[in-house]
């Protein structure tokens, strides 16, 4: 993980870090319904409410994000970061709005 993470606006913690990604490498649609299938299965029941938390908080900056996910994004490609991290929350949590829309 690179050090730089831990200096985004809301840090996040390792357990989010690791499970973004392993479960959303590249934003690769197979890894994410695996992770899905795994949250709903009981798997690491604090992860919708942390990623929630770090969506609503800003701390998935595009730098960020791209660390995460193993993806070059520009520091201001922020439409390309909101559109991946609404396809993730789409799988993970489709019963609940995407936490910056209201």
């Amino acid at each position: 993980m690179e050090a730089q993470l831990l200096t985004s606006p809301e840090p996040l913690s390792d357990r989010l870090q690791d499970a973004i990604e392993g479960g959303c490498h590249h934003v690769d649609a197979l890894l994410i319904e695996s992770l899905a299938k795994s949250l709903r299965n009981g798997a690491m029941p604090w992860f919708v409410d942390e990623f929630a938390d770090a969506i609503g908080s800003s701390a998935l900056t595009p730098h960020v994000w791209g660390v995460l996910i193993h993806t070059d994004l520009d520091d201001d490609d922020y439409a390309e970061t909101d559109k991946d991290l609404r396809f993730v929350w789409s799988q993970v949590a489709p019963d609940r709005p995407f936490p910056t829309d209201g």
